[in-house]
This record gives structure tokens, C-alpha cells and sequence, in this order.
């Protein structure tokens, strides 16, 4: 059995200064090691287009989920019902980044499904 690992991280693209950066890069490793990493983020297919050319990352290991922003607050009620329901069977999530949108997502699948969380 592979352990299935979820990056979330508000972004990817060149706008996330260097943070979607460490993300794609760990996932991308993992992947090749014979893990099942994911990324979860807030962002638009240009991002994702951006880090499989920059990282050569599969691109199918970034969901893309509909978000909303109010101020520096990005949430998405997508990515939000996926944590709760977790149907990928996540086994562990990575949280790159605190007091997010995502910070929200993360809290859903500790509490909801018992899973560690590294932060």
C-alpha cells in the first residue's frame, strides 16, 4: 500500500514567492519515490501550466478547485467538502503556510478523519 500524502498550499504559481515552490519540489520526490502526493492549492490553470514546465511535475497531481478572495483571505468550498469527505483516502496532509484559507481545509481533515498533520 502507498501512503498517500496531501500538500495544501494557497498557491503555486510565481506569486506564491517561492512557497508553491517547496511544495511542488517535495511532492514531485515523493511521487518518484513511489508515493501518492498531491497538491492542493488555490489557483487557475496558467499556475499549474507553470509548474509542471518548471518542475516537470505530473499535472494530474494538482486538482484545481474554485476559490474565492476577500483582502489576503483565499477559501474554496470545494477543496472544503473534499476534506471533509475525503475520498482520495489521504493518509497524511502537509500544510505549507498558517493562517489561511487552507489552515481551514487542514483543520477538516484532522478533526474529521483523525489525520496527522505537519504544519
Amino acid at each position: 500500500m502507498s501512503i498517500k500524502i496531501l500538500h495544501n498550499v494557497v498557491g503555486i504559481g510565481k506569486s506564491s514567492m517561492g512557497l508553491g515552490q517547496v511544495a511542488l519540489n517535495l511532492a514531485k520526490a515523493q511521487h518518484e519515490l513511489g508515493y501518492q502526493a498531491k497538491i492542493w492549492c488555490h489557483g487557475d490553470a496558467a499556475d499549474v501550466q507553470w509548474a509542471g514546465e518548471s518542475t516537470g511535475i505530473n499535472r494530474s497531481q494538482i486538482p484545481l478547485f474554485p476559490s474565492v478572495s476577500a483582502l489576503n483571505f483565499t477559501f474554496s468550498k470545494a477543496m472544503f467538502d473534499s476534506a471533509k469527505s475525503n475520498v482520495e483516502g489521504f493518509h497524511v496532509v502537509h500544510q505549507h503556510g498558517i493562517w489561511t484559507g487552507c489552515s481551514l481545509v487542514t483543520n477538516a481533515l484532522r478533526r474529521r478523519h483523525r489525520m496527522p498533520v505537519l504544519i
